[in-house]
Order: C-alpha cells, then structure tokens, then sequence
C-alpha cells in the first residue's frame, strides 16, 4: 500500500501545481469590517464584533461573515455579463480580523471558472468557489 500525504500537505501542493491565476488582488480586511458587515446583514453574532468577544467563543480575534469573504471576491471576478450561472462555495476557514486576502480568479475552463480567497501569502484557502456558466436556452 502506498502511503498518501496528509491532508494539509495535498492542499499545499494542489495550490503550488494549480495553473496561474488570470486575476489576483490583495485586499486589506480591517478589523471594522465584521462590525460593518453585521449591521447591513443582521447578523450581530459577536464573534464579528470584537476580538474579546470572538475570544469568549473560542477564536484568536473576530472573524468576518463568510459572505462578505464570499461577495468581496465575486467582485474581483469578471462574469457580470454572464446570462446566467450556478455557484458552488466551499467554506474552509474564516478570516481573522484585521487581515489581508488574496483573490485568484482562474481561467475558465470546460464553462466553469474558479475562486479562490487564501491568505495573503497564498498558503491557507479560506473559500473556494466554482462559478459553472449555464446557457439561458
């Protein structure tokens, strides 16, 4: 039996090995934006309050809603003209407040284009977003 690396290790080499980004944006988050995003959402939850609240529920600081994350990196990506699409998101960390993200927007390929939002130096993937492009007719 052959024996396979751990999973933090594939996820490493599979962003190392992926094919270069067509777009790529830093973007500061910071520390207000949990605040901000909350009272346009409704969502007061505090741990994207304060980090002493966030800490109370286990976090290192506050964290921002997966959405904004979500709709900030959507914005950065060029598919506005599209008639219609599906979108599929997986969520794989949330982003610690204040930060720094870095937004790679992939080529499409087989009608279907990827996302991904990592740490600003690219080694941790906080979401990862596949935007399938589906004709009208």
């Amino acid at each position: 039996m052959e024996a396979s690396s751990p999973p933090a290790e594939r996820k490493a080499d599979e962003l190392q090995s992926a094919p270069a980004p067509q777009r790529e944006v830093r973007v500061a988050v910071p520390e207000f934006t949990g605040r901000i995003y909350a009272a346009i959402a409704g969502d007061l939850n505090p741990i994207h309050q304060r980090a002493w609240m966030a800490r109370l529920f286990g976090f290192r600081r506050a964290i921002v809603h997966g959405t904004w994350t979500m709709a900030r990196a959507l914005a950065e990506v060029p598919f506005a003209d599209l008639p219609a699409y599906t979108l599929e998101a997986s969520f794989r960390r949330p982003v610690e407040l204040p930060g720094e993200i870095l937004i790679r927007a992939f080529a499409v390929q087989d009608e279907q284009q990827r996302v991904q939002v990592a740490s600003a130096d690219g080694r941790q993937s906080f979401i990862e977003i596949l935007i399938k492009h589906k004709p009208l007719f």
